[in-house]
């Protein structure tokens, strides 16, 4: 059975947005150019493009100017007393595992 992934649900203006992680929306934020090894350097700007990012996985057609509104309407901590930013780091945390786990069927071998 596989494990289940973290995902934000966010209703905003009669829709339902469902953000979330995967290894090819991951790709995609570095091939825009997210340097994720430079995350720690923007603690003010980070979050907020992450936040942007979940949206490519499911909503990669929302304008710019949607998820900025979203993003600057969200409160920092769910009801539950989660906070954004660490879901969002999990959401990060869990694609990149799944991204590094490679489960083919292909057997390979070294020669030397």
């Amino acid at each position: 059975m596989k494990n289940r992934k973290t995902k934000l649900r966010i209703p905003y203006e009669n829709t339902e947005y469902v953000l979330e992680f995967t290894p090819d929306s991951l790709k995609q934020m570095e091939r825009n150019g997210f340097n994720f090894s430079k995350m720690n350097d923007y603690i003010l700007t980070a979050p907020e493009e992450l936040f942007y990012g979940a949206f490519i996985a499911n909503h990669k057609r929302v304008p710019q100017a949607t998820r900025k509104e979203i993003w600057d309407s969200i409160s920092d901590q769910n009801a539950d007393g989660d906070y954004l930013t660490d879901i969002i780091g999990e959401m990060i945390s869990e694609a990149i595992t799944e991204l590094n786990s490679h489960q083919g069927n292909v057997t390979w071998s070294v020669e030397r």
